[in-house]
């Protein structure tokens, strides 16, 4: 029962790591960066909605790998909500890129062992033994697969859908700046 005894049962180090990765994406969440690039995206892709999701989860998954994946996945979810809405999509979808969601900020979030906290807390636990190259051996394998399941499911779910952009009004198109400058200047988005 001393504090060196504690800290190797529960390993406070570790917990306090992943606390900081969950403010640090509080962080990001608050500047509304990837509801910008989502609509950047969905502009270079000229409104194809498939498209658009297959590369907003390929740059979240990467992110999760590095950020906690438990903590991308509020912004993963609100990100596709606000694109399927705009592409009319049925709530049956919505729904289903909400599941899939999940899984691409999790299960493709495992390929480092900041990505999750039981992979995390596996290396604090078995350090020297296991380290980075181990996730990326034989975790980002499995990652990338994941992936490409979920890309093909999800462009089959919304093939042919797609935003018109030219029907977007100046709000729409620039979401995150008005919510943004919402909470900026009221302390909360309307």
């Amino acid at each position: 029962m001393t504090l060196g005894g504690l800290d190797r049962l529960i390993h406070l180090d570790t917990m306090l790591f992943i606390l900081g990765l969950t403010f640090f994406v509080a962080c990001i969440a608050q500047t509304r960066l990837l509801e910008t690039v989502s609509f950047w995206v969905l502009n270079q892709t000229g409104g194809r909605v498939a498209l658009t999701v297959a590369v907003l989860t390929g740059i979240v998954s990467f992110a999760s790998g590095i950020l906690d994946g438990v903590s991308m996945i509020g912004l993963m979810i609100r990100t596709l909500v606000i694109i399927l809405f705009l592409a009319k999509a049925k709530d049956d979808t919505v729904i289903y890129s909400v599941i899939v969601s999940t899984v691409v900020t999790t299960v493709c979030g495992m390929w480092l062992a900041y990505g999750e906290p039981p992979n995390l807390i596996m290396k604090a636990n078995l350090h020297p033994f296991l380290d980075n190259a181990f996730f990326l051996r034989y975790c980002l394998p499995a990652a990338v697969g994941s992936w490409i399941v979920v890309a093909w499911n999800v462009s089959r779910r919304l093939k042919g859908r797609k935003v018109d952009l030219k029907k977007l009004d100046l709000l729409d198109r620039h979401t995150a700046d008005v919510r943004f400058l919402q909470a900026g200047r009221h302390g909360e988005v309307l």
